[in-house]
């Protein structure tokens, strides 16, 4: 199952984030993809700030991995910068396997290990001035049923067109 939504402000795409996160249930995995600057650290800071409002979200760029005490538990990775074996030696895989968390890959095509079987693939695509098209892809029952709540849910936020 596709959802795409057009997003017309950060706001707007961190509105999207919250109604997601209410109908995630850990272990899942979301696999952020969009070019720099597309809104996925933007869309994570929906996410961690619809759990707990008091968080700053953080670009894991330099840092690779950020871990948000929310409950669940969300761990936010950006692989742009890092080789596969790197993972283990930086004790990223760890928090890629946390069967507690939502997990949030930035640039997930970097790692050569399969993503697991609950992975919601998220693309961004920036489309000028603030706005971006957003498209949900969930490949098993879970994240499909994630994906019919949010079109749902979202209905009030702005123009959207599911597949």
């Amino acid at each position: 199952m596709d959802f795409v939504i057009h997003s017309y402000s950060d706001t707007h795409t961190q509105q999207i984030a919250a109604c997601l996160v209410k109908h995630l249930k850990p272990p899942v995995t979301l696999a952020l993809e969009g070019d720099l600057g597309a809104g996925k650290t933007c869309f994570v800071a929906g996410l961690v700030q619809a759990l707990d409002s008091s968080l700053t979200v953080r670009s894991p760029t330099y840092a690779l991995a950020h871990s948000y005490p929310t409950q669940p538990v969300i761990h936010h990775v950006d692989l742009y910068r890092v080789q596969d074996q790197d993972l283990e030696d930086l004790g990223i895989e760890n928090l890629l396997d946390d069967p507690e968390a939502i997990i949030c890959i930035e640039w997930p095509k970097h790692r050569k290990n399969p993503l697991p079987a609950h992975t919601l693939w998220i693309y961004f695509q920036d489309l000028g001035e603030n706005q971006r098209q957003i498209k949900f892809v969930g490949i098993d029952s879970e994240t499909r049923s994630a994906i019919s709540l949010l079109e749902r849910g979202v209905e009030q936020l702005g123009s959207s067109s599911g597949s």
